[in-house]
């Protein structure tokens, strides 16, 4: 396969924002998996697209990813509440 060069294409990634804390869950079922949690948070990621050897600026492209927490899970046998 052959195609020609469009864009030469960097990125910037920011810090971390909206931090979350993973909740922790009981579960006393005989189907539960014990889990260690972690936190959750906020991100954006900016491209910036140039022609091949152009530093002009052509195109900015921003990017919000929101990643949940995942709950800690303990498990109990059945009937010890």
């Amino acid at each position: 396969m052959w195609s020609t060069k469009y864009w030469d294409i960097t990125t910037k990634t920011g810090d971390r924002y909206n931090l979350t804390k993973p909740a922790t869950r009981t579960l006393t079922t005989e189907d539960c998996y014990p889990n260690t949690g972690y936190g959750g948070f906020d991100i954006d990621v900016w491209r910036y697209f140039r022609k091949p050897g152009s530093s002009a600026l052509v195109r900015t492209e921003k990017f919000h990813t929101h990643y949940i927490p995942s709950d800690t899970v303990i498990c109990k046998k059945p009937g010890t509440g």
